[in-house]
């Protein structure tokens, strides 16, 4: 591990998350916790690790696309004096300390690291100083499934050192979030927290539906008449 690395957190605010990813269905607040949950996570595995970092959120980004914010931020960090970034976001509740330190240790005899995810992304970049390239980076299709082979196709073109990192699964939405809370693959506390979050959503639903069904059959005997009357002679 060098003392040349740094990690960096680039991520959005929870409610920026919270408006394009559906954890929990028609329910923005809780979301937003949700959201915070994850953003809370990737901050705590950070901060243990020991090495030093920084975050750098949506109000502190500059640029217009994603890549253009993404290489701002790595160069920021460049320009404080570090020769090698180690770049993680917030949907990879599977992210560890442990993965972290790794990806450092790994930094020292390469010049690049990827961490990829199940869809065709990366959960995590580690790029040093002497390899990175503005350019190129900007052309990548960034938040497609086509990203971690555009820095495969790069690395090889260029005979990078590189190494990679195990696979993790990335929370974009209500299926994937389901998926891994049936798993023992995270943390046990983040695991608990985003559950309760889940049931309280799924209590609030139940209330609705039995609210919305005595409306109904109120309104249905509403609409009757009176009982009709018959005289038996």
């Amino acid at each position: 591990m060098t003392p040349s690395t740094a990690l960096l957190l680039f991520t959005k605010t929870a409610s920026q998350e919270a408006a394009g990813k559906q954890f929990v269905r028609s329910d923005k607040g809780k979301n937003e916790r949700i959201s915070q949950k994850l953003i809370s996570h990737s901050f705590r595995r950070i901060k243990q690790s020991g090495l030093p970092y920084f975050v750098i959120s949506s109000p502190r980004q500059r640029g217009n696309s994603f890549g253009e914010k993404f290489t701002n931020a790595v160069e920021d960090i460049f320009s404080l004096g570090y020769q090698k970034v180690i770049v993680v976001g917030n949907d990879s509740p599977q992210l560890s300390t442990q993965l972290l330190i790794h990806a450092a240790n790994e930094m020292s005899a390469a010049n690049l690291v990827l961490g990829p995810d199940k869809r065709g992304g990366i959960y995590l970049l580690g790029i040093s100083k002497e390899v990175y390239n503005r350019n190129e980076l900007l052309n990548f299709r960034w938040n497609t499934a086509e990203l971690y082979s555009d820095f495969t196709r790069w690395k090889d073109r260029c005979r990078l050192a590189f190494n990679i990192l195990p696979a993790l699964k990335d929370v974009n939405g209500s299926d994937e979030l389901q998926s891994l809370l049936k798993q023992k693959s995270i943390l046990l506390s983040l695991r608990n927290s985003i559950l309760s979050i889940v049931a309280s959503a799924a209590i609030a639903i139940i209330r609705e539906i039995i609210f919305l069904k005595n409306i109904s059959v109120q309104n249905s005997i509403d609409r009757r008449g009176p009982p009709t009357c018959s005289l038996i002679s």
